[in-house]
């Protein structure tokens, strides 16, 4: 009654077998079975994907990392989730995914981090995997709307309300921007115009170059010189600077750089001179002979 009245889905007509999977690539009449022609057309699906997992594991990783006590290593943790990911593929039996952070937080919570967890999840999904009948078929449907209704809420809540506050305000507005434009472009186009969005702000931001990026300052270097060099170069100091450069150099910014530095070129040019010509009037009986 509960199938008939939609409440729970409608059995499946046959037993599948685990291993029936494989099947369906027909290796058996590969290449000849392929279309290549889809793959073009898929490229932006999986561009968006890459981008989409990469940037998702990336705040999976520092969700954890908030709440770890111990120094992950980012680097590692990303070649975890590649290798994961390309043995899923090339097995052809599952698809892209990260690290859970909720989970792994609450497995740390209660000191389930060991690999035992991980061992049994594995064992549990690979048992899931071999069942001959898939076990959502006993799931009532409205569970599944109710899950996915309230992780949309909750994602909605963390990203639109609970940011406020501790995200600046053009990074906030770059949000809205991103879902409003996923909701009327689809997902692909969604995110390349967030992406513009987010380069177009850095790129003006570090175009304004700050006084503590471009730092000057008297210097000397460590190479050791001759008596007569040091002498030439005590009586020069004061007309040699260096300059210290910090953040990110860019054509935004490699302009005001190149005035500034020429700005200070000049000065110190205009000093050598007149310490030359003031040099040269101290000469005892000489008009710069010497």
């Amino acid at each position: 009654d509960a199938q008939a009245a939609g409440w729970l889905p409608m059995p499946e007509q046959r037993v599948t077998r685990f291993y029936e999977v494989w099947g369906l690539f027909k290796f058996a009449e590969w290449p000849g079975c392929i279309d290549w022609g889809a793959f073009p057309l898929q490229a932006p699906n999986l561009a968006a994907l890459f981008i989409v997992v990469a940037f998702g594991s990336c705040m999976d990783i520092a969700a954890i990392q908030a709440q770890f006590s111990r120094e992950l290593d980012f680097n590692r943790e990303l070649e975890l989730i590649g290798v994961s990911n390309a043995i899923v593929g090339a097995a052809g039996v599952g698809f892209t995914g990260s690290y859970i952070f909720s989970q792994t937080l609450f497995n740390l919570k209660f000191g389930a981090g060991g690999p035992l967890t991980g061992a049994m999840i594995v064992a549990g999904e690979l048992a899931m995997f071999a069942l001959p009948t898939s076990p959502v078929q006993f799931i009532p449907n409205f569970f599944f709307g109710g899950l996915m209704l309230w992780l949309g809420v909750d994602i909605m809540h963390d990203w639109l309300v609970a940011s406020w506050g501790k995200l600046r305000r053009v990074e906030y507005i770059i949000i809205w921007v991103t879902l409003v434009m996923v909701t009327r472009y689809g997902l692909e186009a969604g995110i390349l115009i967030g992406i513009a969005c987010a380069m177009s702000v850095f790129a003006f931001e570090y175009s304004k170059l700050s006084v503590t990026c471009f730092n000057v300052a008297p210097s000397r270097s460590s190479y050791m010189r001759t008596f007569r060099q040091r002498l030439v170069l005590d009586h020069l100091s004061s007309n040699m600077v260096a300059v210290s450069l910090s953040g990110y150099i860019f054509f935004g910014s490699a302009t005001t750089l190149s005035d500034k530095a020429l700005l200070i070129a000049d000065l110190l040019l205009r000093g050598l001179v007149a310490a030359i010509g003031r040099r040269r009037r101290a000469v005892p009986g000489g008009n710069g002979a010497r």
